[in-house]
C-alpha cells in the first residue's frame, strides 16, 4: 500500500510506500519480464518471504519494481538483500529511499584488436573531463550463438543528468592510442557519423561524396563552402568511415 505526502500545496506529491521494497534495474540495458523477476525472487527469498508478497508492479519506469508484503511480514528484514537479474547483482531497497538521479549508458567500441586492453578505454572518457562521470563496468561481447568474442568492447558509465547532452555526442569515429574505431551508444538512434544527420547512415550520406564547385574538395556542399567547412573536409579525410 502507499500514501501521499504533501508538506504544502506547492510541493510535488511524493508517494509513501508501506511495508515494501524497491528493485531498481536501471543499470540494465533493457527491462526484464515478469517471468525473469519471479524466477529471481524465488532464489533470493525463502518460501515464507515469497508467500508474504501481495503485489509486484512497476513504478515510474519499467525498470523500477515495487514489491509489497502483507502485514504479518516486516519488509525491513530483506533490505539490502542481493538478487541476481540476468547475471547482474542488485539489492532490494527501502521503497521510500530517494531515487538515483544519475543516468546510465553503455558504450560499444568497434574495430579494436582482440588484444587491446579494455582498461585503456577509460582514457577515452578521461579526455573529455566530464564532471561526475564514473566507469561502472568494462566487458567484451560474445556472439549470441556461440562462446566466441565478437571484437566489441563494452563500457557502462554513470553520469549526472545535466551532462546527458554531452554524453550523447560522444558516439562516432574515434582514435584511441592511434587506433581507429567507431563508438556507438546502446539504445541511441543511429546517425550519420559524417554529417551528424539522423535521417541516414554514413553509407548513404549525400555530403560525403559531394564535390564542391568552388574549392574542389570532397565533403561539403558548394552553398556551404566556408573556411570552417574546408577544414572539416580536410579532417574528415583522415577518418576511415
Amino acid at each position: 500500500m502507499l500514501a501521499m505526502s504533501l508538506a504544502n500545496q506547492s510541493e510535488i506529491p511524493r508517494w509513501i510506500f508501506k511495508n515494501s521494497v524497491k528493485l531498481n534495474l536501471k543499470k540494465l540495458d533493457k527491462p526484464v519480464s515478469q517471468k525473469t523477476l519471479f524466477s529471481a525472487l524465488d532464489i533470493a527469498l525463502n518460501q515464507d518471504e515469497n508467500d508474504a508478497i501481495t503485489s509486484i508492479y512497476n513504478f515510474w519506469s519499467n525498470k523500477v519494481w515495487i514489491i509489497e508484503f502483507n502485514s504479518a511480514f516486516n519488509s525491513q528484514d530483506i533490505y539490502n538483500r542481493t538478487i541476481n537479474i540476468n547475471g547482474t547483482n542488485f539489492n532490494l531497497e527501502d521503497a521510500n529511499k530517494l531515487p538515483d538521479l544519475r543516468r546510465y549508458s553503455t558504450f560499444r567500441f568497434h574495430f579494436l584488436p582482440s588484444n587491446f586492453k579494455c582498461e585503456l578505454l577509460k582514457n577515452f572518457f578521461d579526455v573529455f573531463r566530464i564532471d561526475g562521470l564514473r566507469i561502472e563496468d568494462i566487458s567484451e561481447e560474445n556472439y549470441k550463438d556461440r562462446p566466441l568474442k565478437n571484437g566489441v568492447k563494452r563500457v557502462k558509465i554513470s553520469y549526472p543528468k545535466q551532462t546527458e547532452n554531452i554524453i550523447r555526442k560522444l558516439s562516432g569515429p574515434a582514435n584511441i592510442f592511434g587506433l581507429r574505431c567507431v563508438v556507438s551508444i546502446v539504445g541511441q538512434k543511429l546517425k550519420c557519423y559524417f554529417c551528424d544527420d539522423e535521417n541516414h547512415n554514413v553509407a548513404k550520406c549525400p555530403v560525403k561524396e559531394s564535390l564542391c564547385d568552388k574549392c574542389h574538395q570532397k565533403g561539403h556542399m558548394t552553398h556551404k563552402c566556408t573556411i570552417a567547412e574546408k577544414l572539416k573536409s580536410l579532417e574528415r579525410q583522415k577518418i576511415d568511415y
